[in-house]
């Protein structure tokens, strides 16, 4: 497998999320959305939008599990083979791309993550960070590549909550 360390296609600005169904049809047919709760709340009926005008079938919105752990990891693989997916997208914040990232490569499918606030690089970094069910801390996982393609819509990260939004922009 070649090294990709940086995604094939990075998407940005207001409204970009309008390109997700012309990105997702390219790599599959059966997308399997996961993510946090409050990330798939916000952004279900946007993707849903943008699949559907595509014409690509999303099989389910999966909450991750609350950590980038290898219970969730496993458990996530397991959905996105009974669910036939294609494609991954990862929706929220820095956990939840994590486990959608590792996900893809324990499925060997290609991810597209979608960051819901700003205080997160996990959307573009070959790289996971993962941790024990328990929440503490276990190891950096480097992946072998970068998701397939990362699209960071301006519109959504604005309405991330407050605080959120300033760590991402630095401010205290």
């Amino acid at each position: 497998m070649q090294q990709v360390y940086f995604p094939a296609r990075v998407v940005r600005g207001a409204g970009a999320i309008n390109q997700l169904g012309t990105i997702a049809s390219a790599l599959g047919k059966r997308v399997l959305v996961l993510g946090g709760k409050h990330a798939l709340e916000a952004a279900s009926a946007l993707i849903d939008a943008q699949l559907a005008a595509a014409g690509v079938s999303k099989c389910a919105d999966i909450w991750y599990g609350g950590e980038c752990s290898e219970t969730q990891i496993l458990r996530l693989a397991q959905d996105v083979r009974a669910h036939a997916a294609d494609v991954i997208i990862a929706v929220g914040g820095g956990k939840a791309l994590d486990t959608g990232k590792a996900v893809g490569l324990e499925t060997s499918r290609p991810v597209i993550t979608l960051p819901t606030i700003a205080a997160t690089c996990a959307a573009v970094t070959p790289l996971t960070i993962r941790y024990h069910d328990d929440s503490h801390f276990r190891d950096l996982y480097h992946l072998p590549v970068a998701p397939a393609a990362v699209i960071i819509d301006s519109d959504i990260l604005a309405k991330a909550p407050l605080p959120w939004l300033a760590a991402g922009l630095a401010i205290r």
